[in-house]
């Protein structure tokens, strides 16, 4: 009898677990079929979809997460065990039973002994002669949380010429509060003949609107005996004062209709007795331009003139403008007088230019908040101003170069 065998190679269908998601099929009864990115397989019974069906194989669904302990220690009985500061499965091993006890978030749990009980002591051996040969020292304990007791103090004997080991240094305590006694004033050494080192020297300040003291002026020195050069040669001098021939006279033309020039003025003769025809009244000019010019009458808006050592007779009405909102600018160019009644918490915006100034008005009757741009306090202690809720406050706000400087002029307290 002639046996032949054949090789068989079995191949199962095989996806991502993404594309079998996305599919989702039903698979035929007794179909199997492979995630290649899990290494799981389903069988199919030709009625569940493939995201209803189980995954086949010994590999069962992940369980829930374990519970672990934090043995901290043990304690002597349980009216030691800490009610306190702990977590939960924090836990301690009450050594009067043996029993572990576990926190559970709001009172201690008996889960039972995990230490089996301690076993009758052996027979002591038989005392052998003393061993000239020391034995291995055994292990060091760990360090005791709790204190012995303290021997009797010995008797006191002579004083040592040995000096016994040093202590260790005890933690230092924090910073007291409490300053010590100050000690003596030593007394003055004698004047140093070595200079010292010479400190850092300090950021340099901003530009100072103070001018320094004049120094002294120099010594004038004595005359110069020593001729300086010769300055340069002047321009030639102007037209000659002598009169040239005059030449004859032209003929007499018609009446001309443009001006020709005005001759010499001639020697003043006596006073005539006869008056002379009396000229032609000459055109009226065109009228002042008032954009460009300013006139004696009228009202006029002057923009971006420059005053030298003006003078103001009457008074100068300044123009006042409102802000609004919670962001304003403060731009002097709206008015040197304005005011504000706060809507909310307010931040300003420095728009001033150095040498213009404004004064503010804030009226604010709930308190809000104001966030003020750098600004050097010049009274106040230094500081901003409390916002006054009764009555309006008036603050100066001018600028030297870029410095703001601010000043409390009055909040009616």
């Amino acid at each position: 009898m002639t046996i032949s065998a054949s090789i068989f190679q079995l191949s199962l269908r095989g996806d991502t677990l993404a594309r079998w998601t996305s599919f989702n099929p039903v698979l035929a009864d007794r179909e199997i079929v492979l995630e290649r990115d899990t290494g799981q397989f389903k069988v199919g019974d030709g009625v569940t979809a493939y995201l209803s069906l189980p995954y086949g194989g010994i590999v069962g669904p992940t369980g829930p997460q374990g519970v672990s302990l934090n043995v901290l220690g043990s304690v002597p009985t349980v009216g030691d065990l800490p009610s306190t500061g702990n977590d939960p499965n924090d836990a301690y091993i009450v050594e009067a039973d043996g029993d572990l006890y576990v926190w559970s978030g709001t009172a201690w749990t008996n889960v039972g002994q995990i230490v089996g009980p301690t076993g009758p002591t052996g027979p002591t051996g038989p005392t052998g002669s003393d061993s000239t040969v020391a034995g291995p020292t055994g292990p060091t304990g760990a360090a005791s949380t709790v204190a012995g007791p303290t021997g009797p103090t010995g008797a006191t004997g002579g004083a040592s010429t040995v000096a016994g080991p040093t202590g260790p240094t005890g933690p230092t305590g924090s910073d007291s509060t409490v300053a010590g006694p100050t000690g003596p004033t030593g007394a003055t050494g004698g004047a140093s003949t070595v200079a010292g080192p010479t400190g850092p020297t300090g950021a340099t300040g901003g530009a100072s609107t103070v001018a320094g003291p004049t120094g002294p002026t120099g010594a004038t020195g004595g005359a110069s005996t020593v001729a300086g050069p010769t300055g340069p040669t002047g321009a030639t001098g102007g037209a000659s004062t002598v009169a040239g021939p005059t030449g004859p006279t032209g003929a007499t033309g018609g009446a001309s209709t443009v001006t020709g020039p005005t001759g010499p003025t001639g020697a003043t003769g006596g006073a005539s007795t006869v008056a002379g025809p009396t000229g032609p009244t000459g055109p009226t000019g065109p009228a002042p331009d008032t954009a460009t010019y300013v006139t004696l009458t009228g009202t006029q808006t002057l923009t971006n003139k420059t005053y030298d050592d003006a003078v103001f007779t009457g008074s100068i009405q300044e123009e006042v403008f409102a802000l609004t909102g919670t962001t304003p600018s403060l731009d002097p160019s709206n008015g040197t007088v304005q005011t504000h009644t706060l809507s909310g918490a307010t931040t300003y915006t420095d728009a001033l230019a150095d040498g213009e100034a404004i004064t503010l008005i804030i009226n604010d009757g709930t308190a809000y908040t104001i966030t003020w741009p750098t600004t050097t306090w010049v009274n106040n202690a230094g500081a901003a101003p409390t916002l006054a809720t009764d009555a309006p406050m008036v603050i100066a706000l001018w600028k030297v170069s870029t410095t703001l400087y601010g000043a409390l002029v009055g909040d009616g307290s």
